[in-house]
């Protein structure tokens, strides 16, 4: 198909590229789907779609960009041009915070704030990364984290701005717990690093006993974003007993009355791709009419539904 779009075109001047992302998550697949590429990357295809094995017209030959947060195999590797991304420095980190709380407005935070979280997010890296080394512990906190607090932080203050009995501190608190509060997922809560060093102690003690768990879930499903400026991640949680959640939530009047619940299969033999694709195309149906939709136990679905989850969505049609 990227070929048809560089027919009868001067390809000195005009190229189709295929972006691949999260390409390493097919890597692992036991149906090595990967492999295809191997001819295509080296020789291209023919109009009729079949891969060349032979001499090849150059506009039968389409560009590659492949995205992974994990390694390929050499064979894949060593087939284009490695462009490795190291973790950014504190310099970095600073210097990427102040972006994303700049586009919502001037002065969101000070500075000595700012450098704090960010001092604070090496912190709970480093904690995690011993945990993991020592007894295997999962690395559960990481950037996409740090740049949601970030972006909670600078939608609740730019309301404050307009409100002026609201207190900046509790809207930091709000964030700091709505982005890395925890409860017995590692020996340490990552949000009381950020409280200790970003909040008063009196003024802590004062507020965090009134902030429910289950208020901070309700405003997640809640959380309302028409033109792409307040987006929100989707809550995960993580709980033996996901029914009695739903129970709780059903106190909020209208919560879940118009919500979608799919239930995962908890037996292996019952994951066929029938079944799988049924649950998929559930999720889809849900995205598509805005309806808001709980995943019990849909732990193999998760990789097929990846980049959906990944995507900002625009109404054509007037659909």
């Amino acid at each position: 198909e990227a070929s048809q779009y560089q027919k009868d075109k001067d390809i000195s001047q005009y190229v189709a590229v295929i972006v691949l992302d999260e390409v390493g998550l097919a890597e692992d697949n036991d149906t090595m789907a990967l492999k295809s590429l191997h001819a295509l990357l080296e020789n291209g295809c023919s109009p009729d779609g079949k891969v060349e094995t032979g001499e090849v017209d150059s506009t039968n030959k389409v560009s590659f960009c492949g995205m992974s947060n994990w390694a390929l195999d050499p064979a894949k590797m060593n087939r284009g041009v490695l462009v490795s991304r190291e973790e950014p420095g504190r310099d970095e980190l600073i210097f990427t915070a102040d972006g994303i709380l700049h586009a919502h407005g001037e002065n969101i935070l000070d500075r000595r704030r700012l450098e704090l979280v960010v001092d604070c997010y090496l912190q709970l890296l480093t904690i995690q990364r011993n945990a993991n080394v020592k007894d295997g512990s999962p690395e559960i906190f990481g950037l996409r984290d740090l740049y949601s607090f970030l972006k909670t932080v600078a939608m609740k203050l730019q309301i404050g701005r307009q409100n002026s009995g609201e207190d900046v501190n509790t809207e930091i608190l709000y964030s700091i717990l709505r982005n890395f509060k925890s409860i017995n997922l590692s020996q340490i809560d990552p949000a009381d690093i950020f409280i200790d060093a970003l909040l008063p102690s009196d003024f802590v003690q004062k507020v965090l006993p009134t902030v429910k768990p289950l208020e901070l879930l309700k405003d997640n499903i809640m959380h309302e974003d028409p033109d792409g400026t307040r987006p929100a991640r989707y809550p995960l949680v993580i709980t033996r007993e996901p029914n009695i959640v739903l129970t709780m939530l059903k106190q909020y009047q209208g919560l879940t009355d118009d919500m979608e619940i799919i239930h995962g299969a908890p037996f292996k033999d019952d994951h066929t791709y029938t079944s799988i694709c049924r649950c998929i195309d559930k999720v889809k149906l849900c995205l598509e009419s805005g309806k808001k939709v709980a995943l019990i136990n849909c732990g193999y679905i998760y990789e097929s539904i990846y980049d959906a989850m990944n995507q900002y969505y625009q109404t054509w049609g007037g659909g």
